[in-house]
């Protein structure tokens, strides 16, 4: 599937798939398609088989003929949740539990844990039927401001205190490895150092197999995004590690294996905002600061940070709270697709927050602008970027409204960014990967930034 998305997209026809009305097109099937068949998929796992709980947790009244639908597919998706969990089992037993397999049948293992995954996920277009019906976009909890000053408010006058490493970094097990092509993969595991987040942290490593001492970069995806549990997604993560590098990718807080029952990937964050948003990027900045620290001892190749929109954002602060790190731990290298400079333009004013409403929703838990800014601004880079400017490479959309364009312009501008290291595309949030898969040529020069390092 993979495969035929990749030739897809960088045919003829691709082309058409950068321009601007992809993208509201997309916003368009989020709303209507995507999120609310995830909030049903999600309401599917607390529910379990009972179709009464289900309708009751959705504030539905269906006739009896959607009801008997409903309960045949609330056993087919029972039925997939719990292929995945088994498949996930002998997964673990095999990859971190030490279980005996050779390398072919670790390749088909991972193979079927991914294929599984991906049917699993995909059982959210079961949900269609009920599409019609006024299904909210998201679990919401209006958070109090009173909650959260208790837990961030000393973080207002310190910010930078709330991302200083805390004495020892946790352990970091590595999996078993499989080869694929050139690529080795394995998986990295360890328990979040964030004490608010405490869970345990994946990562997936593409590494080049001919590779000496390859410059790394840990790259983070936006948000929604779950790399490692579907099928077919455009991932410059593969295309880094051809041009000679190791690629760790993490699983960003709520997401994937850190996915709370009951909420689809990513929607915490939105669900739970501000106080979501504060543990997810401080938890993520922790847990960078571990993935560096773990990269350092692999090799004496630079180590970099980067990702896509919201991976984008943790990464751009990372680069501004390093500077009061041990210096092992501060990044070398520095790549941003899609990023905006100031992260309530994005959890706030963007197009997909939009979306969820969650201005509203925060002014009726009692949130003012002027006191959503004072918290969402802890998560500001205030510094600049520990690397060199040479070092940092950034890829834009002009028509991104999602992770506003002129807020990642204005930091590429402040940062300067090399002009032969900004990419400004004709495109919108969307299309941005779309256009990067037919032209990797940020990609590529980033790769021989670091390479040279």
């Amino acid at each position: 599937m993979g495969n035929l998305i990749h030739q897809f997209v960088r045919g003829p026809i691709g082309a058409a798939a950068t321009w601007p009305w992809v993208d509201r097109l997309t916003l368009w099937a989020l709303k209507r398609l995507y999120f609310p068949s995830s909030r049903l998929w999600a309401a599917a796992e607390t529910a379990g088989l009972d179709g009464e709980r289900f309708c009751s947790d959705l504030g539905l009244r269906l006739p009896p003929r959607q009801m008997r639908r409903l309960d045949q597919t609330l056993e087919e998706v029972a039925r997939r949740r719990a292929a995945a969990r088994r498949i996930d089992g002998a997964w673990e037993a095999v990859f971190f539990g030490g279980r005996t397999a050779n390398p072919s049948a670790r390749a088909e293992l991972e193979a079927d844990r991914r294929r599984a995954r991906h049917h699993y996920n995909a059982a959210r277009a079961l949900f269609r039927f009920l599409l019609f019906k006024d299904i909210p976009l998201t679990r919401r909890r209006l958070v109090d401001p009173e909650e959260v000053r208790g837990i961030y408010g000393h973080g207002l006058d310190d910010p930078a205190a709330l991302f200083q490493p805390d004495g020892a970094l946790p352990a970091v097990s590595r999996s078993q490895s499989i080869e694929i092509g050139n690529t080795r993969h394995y998986w990295l595991r360890f328990t979040s150092p964030y004490h608010r987040l405490a869970d345990q942290v994946y990562a997936h490593v593409y590494e080049p197999i001919d590779a000496a001492d390859p410059p790394t970069v840990i790259l983070g995806h936006g948000i929604c995004v779950e790399f490692d549990h579907w099928q077919g997604l455009l991932d410059e993560a593969a295309v880094l590690c051809q041009q000679g590098m190791r690629v760790v990718r993490p699983e960003a807080p709520y997401h994937g294996r850190r996915r709370n029952a009951g909420y689809y990937g990513g929607e915490q964050i939105i669900a739970e905002s501000p106080l979501s948003s504060l543990d997810t990027f401080v938890g993520a900045v922790h847990e960078r600061a571990v993935l560096i620290d773990w990269c350092r001892r692999q090799n004496h190749g630079p180590v970099a940070i980067g990702g896509s929109s919201l991976g984008a954002m943790m990464a751009i602060l990372t680069a501004d709270r390093s500077h009061d790190w041990p210096a092992a731990l501060r990044p070398d290298g520095l790549i941003m697709i899609t990023q905006c400079e100031r992260p309530i333009e994005g959890l706030v004013g963007g197009s997909i927050a939009k979306l969820f409403g969650s201005h509203e929703s925060k002014k009726r838990a009692g949130w003012s602008d002027d006191l959503l800014q004072r918290y969402l601004g802890i998560l500001e880079p205030k510094r600049g970027p520990v690397m060199p400017a040479e070092r940092i490479v950034g890829i834009l959309g002009q028509y991104d409204t999602a992770t506003p364009f002129e807020s990642g312009q204005a930091l590429l501008a402040r940062w300067q960014v090399p002009e032969e290291n900004s990419f400004i595309w004709p495109c919108g949030h969307f299309t941005v990967p779309i256009h990067l898969a037919r032209d990797p040529a940020p990609l590529h020069r980033f790769a021989g930034l670091m390479a040279a390092a």
